[in-house]
């Protein structure tokens, strides 16, 4: 049985105690998503605002992670544009019908393209993910000449994940951060905004055996703000790193961007933090063409001061497994509001449970106790 009391007492020793660490590793993964064709809302072709983060990327000498969705690889523009510059390239694992031809498989259309049972590879039958699965690895080889060590997708569930581990030897994956109605599906409960060893049985939960584990380094989209993107709806889940979220949402600007930088990477009790940041190809680029450059800007400025350091997913995944081989670590994140409230939180995980112990003007609550049990 949870013993809230044996929680305070942890959470309390943490706030006495003198950090274990005298100095905290900060990393910060760039990673942009690139869809082709398929489903295209813009007016512009699907390479132009990539062609605007490279140069942005070359101005700043940084080297970021690429996703590439199925159809983006047929794209030869897009090909010479990435191959043009040094970083990472992976797979971004959206399904869309031509990936689905390309794999043999039937498409499950839905009401929308981003529908859970149409996009995600949980749509799909168990042989059907290892198709299409098959297809994107043999097709970003046939383009780059090696198989990807790092993939993401908003949802990737277990199975696909330990299936691609074997086969492919992945280091890194990503998925999005909590979010309870965003998009019309539900992803709750993992490690708050923070990487983790997953378990075989359930993707959200950390793994507590070696038998269990899945030895992917699961890092997250759209990391959230810790005091106020926590909750059911829209408008919690899009207090988050990603542009269009603060902006569109909150008409909030890089200074928002900043203090979740300085809240995540300057933890004191921790032996690292990590964050993703990055913008898909999809979205407007003229738009978020200037926020994007100041997001840049805010990363390389705190690279140089020694605040964090820039790496790509598999970078860091390697990092990761050399520190931590067995299990991930506990982890806690200490956080007063960065829109200036008196709200304060503070979250707790290790491979057994996570809490969210949030503070007011009105007294305490613990908002979230979700306990990970295997099976």
């Amino acid at each position: 049985m949870f013993k809230v009391f044996s929680l305070i007492s942890l959470l309390l020793a943490f706030f006495l105690a003198s950090p274990a660490f005298a100095e905290t590793n900060s990393f910060i993964s760039v990673v942009n998503p690139v869809r082709g064709g398929d489903f295209w809302e813009q007016q512009e072709k699907p390479e132009y605002a990539l062609e605007g983060q490279i140069e942005i990327l070359k101005k700043y000498d940084l080297d970021v992670t690429w996703l590439l969705r199925f159809d983006a690889l047929s794209n030869k523009k897009i090909i010479d544009d990435l191959n043009s510059v040094s970083g990472e390239k992976g797979l971004f694992l959206e399904v869309t019908p031509s990936w689905a031809t390309g794999a043999d498989v039937n498409y499950q259309q839905g009401a929308s393209w981003h529908s859970a049972k149409s996009a995600f590879l949980t749509g799909y039958e168990v042989r059907d993910r290892e198709k299409l699965i098959d297809a994107s690895f043999e097709k970003f080889k046939q383009v780059f000449r090696y198989y990807p060590k790092s993939v993401g997708a908003w949802w990737i569930d277990a199975y696909s994940m330990n299936y691609m581990q074997k086969k492919y030897a992945i280091e890194a994956a990503l998925i999005v951060a909590d979010q309870y109605s965003t998009d019309n599906y539900q992803i709750w409960g993992q490690y708050f905004s923070t990487p983790y060893y997953p378990s075989k049985k359930h993707l959200l939960h950390p793994a507590q055996t070696k038998e269990n584990k899945l030895s992917v380094v699961t890092m997250q989209w759209a990391p959230r703000d810790p005091v106020n993107g926590y909750g059911n709806g829209v408008f919690n889940s899009t207090f988050s790193l990603q542009v269009n979220d603060y902006k569109d949402f909150h008409a909030l600007d890089i200074n928002y961007f900043e203090k979740l930088l300085d809240i995540y990477s300057k933890q004191k009790f921790n032996q690292f933090s990590h964050l993703v940041v990055g913008l898909e190809n999809s979205y407007d680029w003229g738009k978020y063409a200037k926020e994007y450059e100041d997001q840049i800007k805010a990363l390389s400025v705190r690279q140089r001061n020694g605040q964090i350091s820039l790496v790509t997913m598999s970078e860091f995944a390697i990092l990761y497994k050399q520190k931590f081989p067995d299990f991930s670590p506990e982890h806690i994140i200490i956080a007063d509001d960065p829109l200036g409230s008196a709200k304060k939180v503070v979250w707790f995980m290790n491979p057994f449970y996570r809490a969210g112990w949030f503070v007011n003007e009105d007294g305490s609550v613990f908002r979230d106790i979700r306990q990970y049990v295997e099976g």
